[in-house]
């Protein structure tokens, strides 16, 4: 008769033994995968989870800066099996995205796109044929020539941006959503820009930019790294993130469709619906034939940016202010509104939205990328299906690039009269802007015609307290 004791020991032998035979195995496959390369520095991780609870879930990209003092410009975290590369300078995004592009062309895999309802975006789509398909429909319509030819439309929508404001400036911030949500849906679907029932689309594209800021930092919701939890139910305790993503889904729906239906049903009726990008593509497909179902979804699919950072930093810089107006009094003068044609000579108010956009970065994280394959870089391992974040903000705060990064200085971009930009200034490297499609030359100009307008008819400054002091 076998004694229990001495049976539980058997036991426990073979399964320590089968278990370090399993380590063994894989810590082999992986040596070879790897050629004993290590993966790049980051905080150490907890067996099985990883880094999990290193990712921070608020101002990630304010803490990936100051965990880059402990580790360097490039961190590893490693969550779940998931590998998370952070990109914390200049340098690093430019040395391993821009010269990477054969193997980081891809988006992240990450389900919180499908979860948050962006898996029509362009920056966020997945590199394939549909993508391919996305890019040459956007490019047509979008890139540098054609997006000048709307500086019309976005010269009316700046004038009647004065005028709302004007009307009344407590609704600063539906005024700066119109601003460029009224051009961008006038120039898509010959939308009236004209018309208060543009403030609903304007509304609904300020979610998709929500969704994306909020919804694909890496580490926020569990459920990208716990994919069970998405069949949980949004009444049990502790899932009000359900809801959430469920509204973000919804609302991103009704971002692409209603402007979409809009122009279908107004074409027979509008010239400027038919003048539009997608009533001039719909009428070349229907002159080739019927508009399939993936036509539409393409056609669908677009969207734009916003103000709110310039508003702030001039109301907190009344010298930045008062410069820009002394330069605009001398090139545009008292009696009309500043033009397209007056930015060659705009240098100040040119290098104003360049520190806008440095100061106050709109994608802070730009737009992870993803590796397509195993790759090795800086003597590191990156493995594939790495996801690969770029910490824009953190390039536009490098105290080494810009001195005194925190302080919204517009002379940093000014040398010897003429706009200075450093060859690596990080929003012209590969961070997610698709600015090649034409789309960044949009928003700048609409940034420029706008800023300048106001700038020339409208003191800025910050709130007055009860005394109407400021």
């Amino acid at each position: 008769m076998s004694q229990p004791g001495i049976s539980l020991l058997n036991w426990s032998g073979a399964v320590l033994c089968i278990a370090g035979v399993s380590y063994a195995i894989s810590a082999a496959r992986w040596y070879s995968r790897s050629r004993g390369l290590p993966l790049p520095p980051g905080p150490k991780g907890l067996p099985i989870l990883g880094n999990v609870f290193d990712l921070p879930m608020s101002w990630p990209w304010i803490a990936y800066q100051q965990l880059g003092l402990v580790h360097g410009d490039v961190i590893h975290f490693r969550a779940l099996g998931q590998s998370v590369i952070v990109l914390n300078s200049a340098a690093a995004i430019s040395e391993y995205l821009d010269k990477h592009t054969a193997n980081t062309a891809d988006r992240a895999q990450s389900l919180m796109v499908e979860l948050t309802g962006n898996g029509h975006n362009l920056g966020l789509m997945r590199y394939g044929q549909r993508w391919r398909d996305h890019r040459r429909v956007f490019w047509q319509y979008f890139h540098r020539d054609a997006a000048r030819s709307y500086q019309q439309t976005q010269r009316a929508v700046a004038h009647i941006f004065l005028e709302k404001l004007l009307a009344s400036p407590l609704l600063l911030e539906q005024h700066i959503r119109y601003a460029f949500a009224g051009s961008v849906i006038h120039v898509a679907y010959g939308i009236d820009y004209t018309s208060d029932a543009s403030d609903k689309y304007s509304d609904a594209m300020r979610t998709a930019i929500v969704s994306i800021v909020d919804g694909l930092v890496p580490g926020k919701f569990m459920v990208q790294y716990f994919p069970f939890l998405r069949h949980l139910p949004s009444w049990l305790p502790g899932t009000g993130w359900q809801r959430q993503l469920a509204q973000w889904r919804e609302e991103n729906h009704s971002a692409i469709t209603m402007p979409y239906e809009y122009a279908r049903n107004e074409m027979n009726h509008r010239k400027d619906v038919n003048e539009s990008m997608v009533g001039r593509h719909i009428n070349s497909l229907t002159r080739a034939g019927d508009v399939s179902a993936q036509d539409e979804e393409i056609l669908k699919n677009t969207n734009l940016l916003s103000l709110h950072g310039g508003f702030l930093a001039l109301s907190l810089y009344p010298e930045v202010v008062k410069k820009a107006q002394e330069e605009l009094d001398v090139v545009v003068g008292p009696h009309r509104l500043p033009a397209f044609d007056d930015e060659p000579s705009l240098v100040y108010v040119k290098a104003v939205i360049m520190e806008i956009m440095r100061w106050h970065n709109v994608l802070p994280l730009g737009v992870a990328h993803g590796t397509t394959n195993d790759d090795t870089w800086r003597g590191w391992f990156i493995p594939a299906g790495t996801l690969i974040q770029p910490n824009v903000w953190a390039c536009m705060n490098d105290p080494q690039m810009f001195p005194n990064p925190r302080e919204f200085c517009p002379e940093r971009f000014i040398k010897d009269g003429a706009i200075d930009t450093p060859s690596s200034t990080p929003w012209c490297s590969s961070s997610g802007t698709e600015g090649e499609f034409g789309g960044e030359t949009l928003r700048r100009a609409g940034l420029f015609i706008n800023i300048a307008s106001v700038l020339h008819v409208f003191d800025i400054s910050g709130p007055l307290d009860a005394n109407g002091k400021r």
